[in-house]
């Protein structure tokens, strides 16, 4: 494990994991959720997967593991890293629905945050949600996210065009000032 908390950690995803994830990325509830919309070949996972060390240091992608059951929950990380300008995207997703609403998300963003700021020396990390996603919105406010705006009519999600809620996580000391 990469990072580790007191119910889940954050390992690194391998080709174990292909048919999992594979599962939930097909999930017509998922993708509600989700800016991918067509299915996912098992195959397509497994390069995914392969390709993410090629993919840092601008993107780190981790899986989200139950400390107890060491199976795996969900997956999140930080995406289109610039260190220059020290920030990132953050995104996460609890596969099965039994396993949301249990602080999952909660701990494993908070393991996130501080590999961003402890570790990358980020400054700023962007948390993007559809604006009918109330948990995804929930989780930021948890975390101590800001709403820094919305993108009106931003994507096209199941037939509609979607509001994009836009919140920030910024290191501590490193806030803006209004």
């Amino acid at each position: 494990m990469c990072l580790v908390g007191k119910v889940v950690s954050l390992g690194l995803l391998t080709i174990d994991d292909v048919d999992t994830l594979t599962r939930w990325i097909n999930q017509e509830e998922m993708r509600e959720y989700l800016s991918t919309y067509l299915p996912m070949y098992a195959s397509q996972e497994k390069e995914w997967i392969e390709k993410l060390p090629s993919r840092m240091p601008n993107d780190f992608v981790f899986g989200i593991i139950d400390n107890e059951t060491k199976t795996l929950l969900g997956n999140i990380g930080l995406h289109r890293v610039k260190q220059k300008d020290g920030l990132a995207h953050a995104g996460i997703f609890i596969g099965d629905r039994q396993n949301r609403k249990k602080g999952v998300a909660t701990e494993a963003g908070q393991l996130l945050l501080k590999y961003a700021f402890d570790t990358l020396n980020l400054r700023k990390v962007i948390h993007e949600a559809f604006a009918h996603n109330e948990a995804s919105i929930a989780l930021g406010k948890k975390l101590g996210a800001k709403q820094e705006g919305v993108m009106k009519s931003h994507l096209f999600i199941n037939g509609r065009y979607v509001d994009v809620v836009i919140m920030s996580y910024f290191r501590p000391g490193c806030e803006p000032k209004d």
